[in-house]
């Protein structure tokens, strides 16, 4: 636990860590090697810090579509709407189709093998995209 809380902000979150932490090491230990078990255990905590670390940041594209507070909210957000969509269809191809894949509910793995590429590749592309959108969306907004 100390290694948690050392390494992340709220004691809250570092106790959640630490009791997924535990679960998913017992749900993994099949994947032990047999070495270093100690080595192991904390490269699984490791992990898990970073993938917390990403799910607390905002994509740049849900920043770009978060929604203003104001009487015109929908009215914004209407035109958050229109000018995603037209800088969708300004994108250059392969990020577009990845794009429009990734909305219509395919996940990364499945673009992956319709596209014949590295899982890495459908997400540079989409991370290059999502990039894109936001400066495209910020742009037309402004």
């Amino acid at each position: 636990m100390g290694f948690l809380v050392n390494r992340i902000p709220s004691r809250m979150l570092a106790e959640d860590l630490s009791q997924d932490f535990w679960l998913k090491l017992h749900t993994r230990l099949h994947l032990f090697d047999g070495s270093n078990f100690r080595a192991w255990a904390f490269q699984v905590l490791r992990n898990q810090i970073i993938d917390a670390g990403r799910k607390k940041k905002p994509s740049a594209l849900a920043e770009a579509l978060e929604p203003i507070a104001g009487d015109t909210l929908h009215d914004e957000r209407e035109e958050r709407t229109r000018a995603l969509r037209a800088c969708i269809k300004e994108l250059p191809e392969p990020p577009r189709s990845t794009v429009m894949a990734w909305l219509s509910g395919r996940d990364y793995q499945t673009m992956s093998r319709a596209d014949d590429v590295p899982m890495g590749t459908v997400a540079s592309r989409m991370n290059r995209a999502k990039k894109q959108l936001a400066e495209c969306v910020k742009g037309r907004l402004s």
